[in-house]
């Protein structure tokens, strides 16, 4: 299935990432410390990737969902 919103897949990624071995943040501060480390660890290409194609699933989306009636 397809996927019009890959934030969610970024979202999964990166929770992963700053919880893998059980990790845990004694503070906010040490939380918000470890999801910046890890987002920097994510790379870049990927995330172009995953997110460069938004526009195109969005409009195939619509082009064959309920706007594709209106389309006569």
């Amino acid at each position: 299935m397809s996927q019009a919103r890959p934030i969610e897949n970024l979202w999964g990624i990166l929770v992963q990432k700053v919880y893998e071995r059980g990790w845990q943040a004694s503070t906010p501060q040490k939380s918000i410390s470890r999801i910046q480390s890890q987002l920097k660890k994510i790379d870049s290409n990927f995330l172009q990737n995953l997110m460069g194609i938004v526009k195109t699933k969005l409009r195939s989306k619509a082009d064959s969902g309920l706007l594709a009636t209106y389309k006569k």
